[in-house]
This record gives C-alpha cells, sequence and structure tokens, in this order.
C-alpha cells in the first residue's frame, strides 16, 4: 500500500468576523468547491477572536464538506491561543463537526448562545435565546412577546427562502457589553426565492434584497407580514 497523500490545507486568517469576512470566504469557498479524495485540514492555529458570524460560518461549510461522499476525513489544527480554543470548544463547534469526543465537556456561560444546528423550526430553542437576551438586558414591559414573533420570522425565513438541505446554524454571545447573533444557511438566499415571483424575475440582486426589506414583499403565496415582526427581523440580522 502507498502512502496516504498529504491533507490537503486551508490556513484562516487571525480574525475571523464578519467585519473580515474575505478571508474567511475565500478559504471556505475554495473548501466548499474542491472535489478531492484527500483529508483535509482545517488550521485554526493563527485565529485570535471568532465572533458569532465566524463561529456559524465556519461549522455550516465544515458540515456541508463533511457531508459530501469524496471527503474522508476532516482535522482540525485548533487555535494556540487557549482561551480561543476553549470558546470553540464551549460552544459546541468541534461537536458539531464530530470531534466533541476529543475534548472535555462544555463549560456553563449565561454570555452566549450554544452553537446549534435548526433542521425545523423549533420553539424551545427560540425561548432560550429571548432567555438569553433578557439575562443580559431586560426587556421592557410587553416587548418579549414582539421578539418572540420577530424571531420565530427570523427562523422560518431560511425555510421559506433558502432551499437549503441542511437547516440552518444560530450561536450568539456577549462580547464588551455588545450582544451578537447570528443565523446562518447556506441556501440559494433571498434573490433566487424571489424570481419565482414573475415581476421580480428580471430584477438584480441587490435590487432584490432591498426589495425584501419593504413591507409586503415575499415569494410566499400568503404574502401577509407582520410589519412589527419583519422590522424587528431586519435590525436583528
Amino acid at each position: 500500500m502507498g502512502t496516504p497523500p498529504e491533507p490537503h490545507q486551508y490556513s484562516f486568517y487571525r480574525l475571523s468576523t464578519i467585519g473580515w469576512a474575505n478571508p474567511l470566504l475565500r478559504q471556505t469557498l475554495a473548501l466548499l468547491g474542491k472535489d478531492t479524495s484527500q483529508a483535509v485540514l482545517i488550521d485554526l492555529s493563527s485565529v485570535v477572536f471568532f465572533d458569532s458570524f465566524g463561529l456559524t460560518y465556519l461549522a455550516a461549510c465544515l458540515d456541508r464538506c463533511l457531508a459530501r461522499p469524496d471527503t474522508p476525513k476532516v482535522l482540525i489544527r485548533p487555535p494556540k491561543r487557549s482561551n480561543v480554543n476553549q470558546h470553540l470548544q464551549n460552544t459546541g463547534f468541534y461537536e458539531a463537526i464530530g470531534l466533541g469526543d476529543q475534548f472535555q465537556a462544555r463549560e456553563p456561560n449565561k454570555d452566549r448562545v450554544d452553537l446549534v444546528h435548526i433542521k425545523t423550526l423549533e420553539p424551545l430553542f427560540i425561548d432560550g435565546l429571548l432567555d438569553f437576551l433578557e439575562g443580559v438586558q431586560p426587556f421592557a414591559p410587553g416587548l418579549k412577546p414582539s421578539m418572540r414573533m420577530a424571531l420565530l420570522e427570523l427562523v422560518q425565513n431560511f425555510a421559506d427562502h433558502s432551499s437549503s438541505v441542511s437547516g440552518a446554524w444560530a450561536s450568539g454571545h456577549k462580547y464588551q457589553g455588545r450582544i451578537t447573533l447570528c443565523l446562518l444557511d447556506l441556501g440559494q438566499g433571498i434573490p433566487s426565492s424571489l424570481r419565482g415571483v414573475q415581476k421580480y424575475q428580471r430584477m438584480r440582486d441587490p435590487t432584490l434584497i432591498h426589495l425584501s426589506t419593504e413591507d409586503g414583499v415575499s415569494a410566499r403565496s400568503d404574502q401577509s407580514w407582520s410589519r412589527t415582526a419583519h422590522d424587528s427581523k431586519i435590525r436583528s440580522c
């Protein structure tokens, strides 16, 4: 038998955040676009910070990579900084890519929403998210029901628009007094969905994304939107 080929390595930039999305996208798009029988090595050794977007997006991409029949194995070179590696462990990142048994159990923390893979509308997840938000910043009287409606709408959005076979991913955390939440899928997106409506077929992606924020614009057969929920959803994105 010959020597197994070396893993194909993808090295990630020190900031895995939405503000530095381009380096993250370059590596993950290369990863998702490459058909290979080689093992894949995800090198996170240089990463010093993950925000909710970076964590959620990378987990979703690795999940898709693992689902491909041509990828025999995904290896991780963890961050050198112990606090960053601990953050990945405690949020459930390693569990999400099938490596949870190689690390210690998570430590509970009220300053984060653990990484969740959502395949259907899950009210219990929404309730947990509301508890997290209320624990960080108590709601004004009457706001919680409106927030719950907005978050349900946000989660429902991936089912209506993305055509994602792998569902959606969510996480969130509090850092330096700021709360960030990320709900993400790898589906076709709002523009492709809206083009199923005849009057939107010739419009470009930026136009369709802008239209999607307006009241009554939807690819659904039932276009009865709640303006309050929709506006809250946009502010949450």
